[in-house]
């Protein structure tokens, strides 16, 4: 279990683009790509190696039950406990965040790795930047989202905007994050191919 004080110490030895960038790129050849995003997520957050694929594997299952019109299932519900004992302390405000960063950030990411390798794959070859840029526009990995107005529901259509992480006070704060993931996996199917 992490306290919260470690938690603070940690938190700035891995939260920087280049480290997630070369972090995602030496985990992508032992992982499915479209779990590189919740296994550097995990691996920041100190998850054991040895409990890293179950933490992968909760991450995605709470993901699905993360929307808003999904069923939440008893199997996401197992997970959460799990994910609380390895990311907690408790089940508190701190916890929760850092699951709820897995099922988000995590999901996203990974359907943007999956489109930018599909991107890649197609060729010609360009900068991995390029690609996933590329992607972006042509397949972003979140199509739209919701918002509160005035006691009603309006849903924001992304694409059409061409604001894959959306644009102003509440833009995706972890874009730069994201982006850095993708471009490790890029690096490091360029590497092997």
């Amino acid at each position: 279990m992490h306290d919260d004080a470690r938690w603070s110490s940690r938190s700035s030895n891995c939260w920087s683009r280049p480290t997630w960038r070369s972090l995602a790129a030496s985990l992508a050849g032992s992982i499915d790509a479209r779990d590189v995003p919740l296994a550097v997520l995990c691996t920041c957050f100190e998850v054991e190696p040895t409990a890293l694929q179950r933490a992968v594997e909760d991450g995605r299952a709470i993901a699905t039950a993360y929307p808003l019109d999904s069923d939440v299932t008893d199997d996401a519900d197992a997970a959460v406990g799990r994910l609380v004992a390895l990311l907690g302390p408790a089940a508190d405000e701190a916890t929760a965040a850092r699951i709820g960063l897995l099922a988000q950030a995590g999901t996203a990411t990974g359907v943007l790795v999956e489109s930018a390798l599909e991107e890649l794959r197609a060729g010609p070859a360009g900068a991995v930047e390029q690609v996933i840029s590329d992607t972006l526009e042509r397949k972003p990995p979140v199509t739209v989202t919701r918002r509160e107005r005035a006691g009603r529901t309006v849903v924001l259509d992304l694409a059409a905007a061409q604001l894959p992480f959306g644009h102003g006070p509440r833009a995706c704060p972890g874009r730069e994050h994201a982006l850095a993931i993708a471009a490790g996996v890029l690096d490091a199917a360029v590497g092997s191919g």
